[in-house]
């Protein structure tokens, strides 16, 4: 009898903790979330482009906000990889690095809004 009260304690307790990590996951707001979409794009295209981020936890901040799923990670690997390949490989590249000035112009891009809204949009569904 012992056993089973502790047994359904502890499942109670772990079922509890499960849903109080789920509820989270959604503490915030859209505009939060995108913008913090936006920012993890920056920062991984930073990253990609050979900028030293070692002592910048700005990543870590930016993926515990999302709370994002593998397919929002990979979506956001693949604009990083594609955001650093255009800087990488822009003239203007080679006659100064304007790495940041280039990175704020997609950051304010709507066609980023667009993708971060609509990611968030899948995301929540």
């Amino acid at each position: 009898m012992k056993k089973t009260i502790i047994l359904s304690i502890l499942i109670l307790s772990i079922l509890t903790s499960c849903k109080s990590l789920k509820n989270d996951l959604h503490v915030y707001t859209k505009k939060e979330w995108v913008t913090a979409y936006k920012n993890y794009i920056v920062v991984q295209t930073l990253r990609k482009t050979g900028i030293d981020l070692n002592k910048d936890n700005s990543g870590t901040i930016q993926f515990e906000i999302l709370g994002a799923s593998s397919k929002t990670l990979k979506e956001i690997d693949s604009l990083s990889n594609k955001y650093s390949q255009a800087i990488l490989s822009s003239s203007s590249y080679f006659e100064g690095k304007p790495i940041v000035s280039m990175i704020l112009n997609i950051y304010t891009s709507k066609e980023l809004d667009i993708i971060a809204n609509n990611s968030y949009t899948k995301e929540r569904k």
